[in-house]
C-alpha cells in the first residue's frame, strides 16, 4: 500500500515538474511574441505580402471561373 502510494506521488511530483516546464514554455512563447507584434517588418515580410497578393489574385479568378 505504502509502496503505490509512493508511486503516486513520484508520479504527480513529475507531472507537476512537467507543467511548470510547459508554463515557462508558453511564457517565454508570449514574451517573444509581444517582441514581433509591434511593427514587425522582418526578413520576408514583402515576399509574404506579394504572395498574399497572388493569393487574392487566384481567388477573384477561381470566383469568376465558378460564376461562368
Amino acid at each position: 500500500m505504502i509502496t503505490m502510494i509512493q508511486k503516486f506521488m513520484r508520479e504527480e511530483a513529475k507531472l507537476k515538474k512537467q507543467i511548470e516546464a510547459e508554463n515557462r514554455t508558453g511564457e517565454e512563447q508570449k514574451a517573444k511574441m509581444k517582441k514581433f507584434e509591434h511593427d514587425f517588418e522582418g526578413r520576408g515580410c514583402g515576399e509574404l505580402e506579394v504572395y498574399h497578393d497572388q493569393l487574392i489574385k487566384m481567388e477573384r479568378v477561381i470566383k469568376d471561373l465558378q460564376n461562368k
